[in-house]
């Protein structure tokens, strides 16, 4: 599996699996570009067959129009659902207090079931998620 892939909306890393990294490189964000990214991640979500952190970095987005607030909910809850089983935890970056408003009613309306932690830097987000790593590939091992 390559460990980085690109479209013109977003970046994911999976050099750090099971820590995946997602970084949105687009300012404003449209309900096409909210569906063209979902369509990115799904590609590359999908070639998963291991638990996974995903760390998703939305520093760079200043704007969300409605319609892509509206996909953007929807997303959540389709991959919520079908990553549900991979996807240990959602931590989101979002130094923006617009964005973190529009995320909590977001989820609040579509109430997901994998754990989200918003963060406001990458490394505080980071930090979090590689001591979960640790907990995650050490747990089997306690009995």
């Amino acid at each position: 599996m390559k460990k980085i892939y690109t479209n013109n909306i977003a970046v994911i890393d999976t050099g750090e699996f099971p820590i995946v990294k997602m970084t949105c490189i687009k300012a404003s964000l449209t309900s096409i570009d909210v569906l063209e990214f979902k369509k990115f991640k799904e590609q590359i979500f999908d070639m998963f067959t291991e638990p996974f952190i995903l760390i998703d970095d939305g520093t760079q987005i200043e704007w969300l129009s409605n319609d892509a607030k509206l996909e953007y909910g929807r997303l959540i809850c389709e991959h919520d659902r079908r990553y549900k089983d991979l996807m240990i935890s959602y931590y989101l970056v979002i130094p923006n207090t617009y964005l973190k408003l529009i995320i909590r009613a977001i989820n609040k309306v579509f109430k997901p079931k994998i754990k989200q932690l918003a963060y406001n830097s990458f490394k505080t987000a980071h930090r979090f998620a590689l001591i979960e790593k640790e907990v995650m590939l050490n747990l089997p091992q306690v009995s």
